[in-house]
């Protein structure tokens, strides 16, 4: 029914838990591909290890490194069932993830995607904050008129995380789009809902890690943020992205992930001069250069905001008001122990 396809570069520590929790969706889950993208870790040896007890798994090592995008995309070659997904080596799904974003495009057959609101936790395995979808809009189908409509009125608000695609309404063109780098996922879910609309569910059923070392994570970095908003430009201007995101919606686009650039790029440098003052520094001229940072950084966010992103204005105001409870903190909690106790069930005791 569904097969998922992951890219993985040096991520053998975070992959055994994205496949637990896959392999627990259970039969829904028809194959499941793993690209070990030029890996230098140990990836090729934690893939040989759960391959030997889950006889859905395809492993394709490849013996460079062409990133993400292009190792899914290789991935996808080997791809027979109606519906696939593409999932991030270093986060988990929750349980019924599958299940409930198949049904829901099983009931729609005339549209393209199904998403989910995720839970976002920070690398210190620290709640940050639940993104989910506008009120109107949670469980709700958009085609493609609905969906553009929502995004100019509301803002940029999807999450790619977890994204259901029906085989069929794929345009396999979007591997044009790895230039952008960390943008290019945002862009790809863009020009399917555009061409084929998409299907919202209610509930976060996945669970998205912001690490410095992955994808989205490298763009902190202020010269690799600034190479691939410049890629970002030019792909908003050239096919596919010119058939389906007119100029208005390239604007919004083009301002939003500049604004995510510019508050990545500045707490990378932020960290390096805190390190810096703790090092050179007496306690409290560190503490009190820390807070007079962190007052900056703040009125720098705000004023960023303003400037690139009002249009966000309204779902920024509804996410404020979205924080993860306690009965949601212990249930991802318990269902990552879960996760660890499955490993040796699948050949890893780690």
């Amino acid at each position: 029914m569904i097969t998922v396809v992951i890219a993985s570069y040096n991520h053998a520590h975070y992959l055994p838990i994205m496949l637990a929790s896959i392999i627990r969706e259970g039969p829904v889950i028809s194959r499941i591909i793993v690209v070990n993208d030029g890996s230098t870790d140990n990836t090729t040896d934690v893939l040989a290890k759960i391959k030997i007890n889950e006889p859905r798994l395809m492993v394709k090592n490849l013996t460079k490194n062409v990133g993400w995008l292009k190792a899914q995309h290789i991935g996808l070659s080997y791809v027979e069932t109606d519906f696939f997904a593409f999932n991030a080596a270093d986060d988990f799904v929750m349980p019924g993830w599958a299940e409930k974003s198949l049904n829901a495009l099983l009931s729609a057959p005339e549209i393209g995607i199904c998403v989910s609101p995720t839970f976002i936790i920070d690398e210190k395995n620290e709640f940050v904050f639940k993104a989910l979808f506008p009120k109107k809009l949670r469980g709700t189908i958009l085609p493609p008129e609905e969906f553009y409509r929502s995004v100019i009125r509301y803002g940029t608000w999807m999450e790619s995380n977890g994204m259901l695609i029906r085989r069929a309404f794929y345009d396999e063109r979007c591997v044009d789009f790895s230039s952008a780098g960390a943008f290019a996922d945002g862009l790809t879910m863009y020009v399917l809902g555009l061409k084929a609309g998409v299907i919202l569910l209610d509930d976060p059923l996945t669970v998205f890690y912001e690490r410095g070392s992955s994808v989205s994570g490298i763009t902190v970095s202020p010269s690799i943020g600034k190479a691939h908003i410049q890629e970002l430009s030019k792909l908003l201007k050239l096919a596919p992205c010119v058939e389906f995101i007119n100029r208005k919606l390239a604007f919004r686009i083009l301002r939003r992930n500049t604004y995510i650039y510019l508050l990545g790029s500045i707490h990378h440098l932020t960290t390096e001069f805190l390190q810096i003052s703790d090092k050179i520094l007496p306690s409290f001229l560190s503490r009190a250069f820390k807070f007079s940072l962190l007052f900056l950084i703040q009125i720098y966010r705000l004023t960023a905001f303003a400037l690139l992103r009002p249009f966000d204005f309204i779902l920024f105001r509804q996410q404020l008001k979205q924080k993860t409870t306690s009965y949601e903190k212990n249930a991802i909690s318990k269902y990552r122990k879960v996760l660890n106790e499955t490993l040796p069930l699948i050949g890893l005791d780690i």
